[in-house]
């Protein structure tokens, strides 16, 4: 892995941004547009997120609820559950204890953070590089 001296790290998806504004999910998000128009939507500046690490350790997006479906059925409608399966098969086989949290957070829960986004102090600056 690469080392970089800089002072903050983040990750952002294509086309996806932090944004000041709590709406849970995309629905409400489309619907708050289709209802006042064009609502101003402009990124979290650099600067804000900076301010947010003086309270926080990482900033992260808030989970979209997945409108009263669980996280299995959410990823048996845009994958190959078959994928999933076996994963579930496999952790059953190699670490059972984790079973229960598997199934917990996908078949009892409708909360997910779908895109990678990331902001954070740089860990590799509190690393020593003897």
């Amino acid at each position: 892995m690469k080392k970089y001296n800089d002072e903050f790290v983040g990750l952002a998806h294509y086309r996806r941004y932090f944004w000041n504004h709590d709406v849970k999910s995309r629905f409400v998000l489309y619907a708050l547009i289709m209802l006042k128009g064009d609502i101003k939507a402009r990124p979290v500046a650099e600067q804000e997120l900076r301010g947010m690490l003086k309270k926080y350790d990482w900033i992260v997006p808030t989970p979209e609820i997945q409108m009263g479906r669980n996280l299995w059925f959410h990823y048996e409608k845009h994958h190959y559950i078959e994928d999933l399966e076996i994963t579930r098969e496999v952790i059953a086989d190699i670490s059972p204890e984790y079973l229960v949290s598997f199934d917990k957070v996908l078949k009892h829960n409708n909360r997910m953070a779908p895109f990678n986004c990331s902001y954070t102090e740089n860990p590799d600056r509190f690393i020593s590089r003897a």
